[in-house]
């Protein structure tokens, strides 16, 4: 999946080593853009009380 735009498809994988986006040519390391898709998803996931099913926090990406 492109961090970009969304895009996914086998085709983006040019080999095992490198990513390369066919629909916004986003190009980079495989291992790299596989580690922000994670990232992405864990910063955007809500911390959730299982026994009330509260949310209680929503993450937020940190900068700086």
């Amino acid at each position: 999946t492109c961090p970009v735009c969304g895009h996914c498809e086998k085709a983006n994988r040019r080999s095992q080593a490198q990513f390369l986006c066919v629909s916004c040519g986003h190009a980079g390391l495989a291992d790299s853009i596989g580690a922000q898709n994670i990232r992405r998803a864990a910063i955007n996931r809500p911390i959730v009380d299982n026994a009330l099913g509260v949310e209680l926090q929503t993450p937020l990406l940190a900068t700086g």
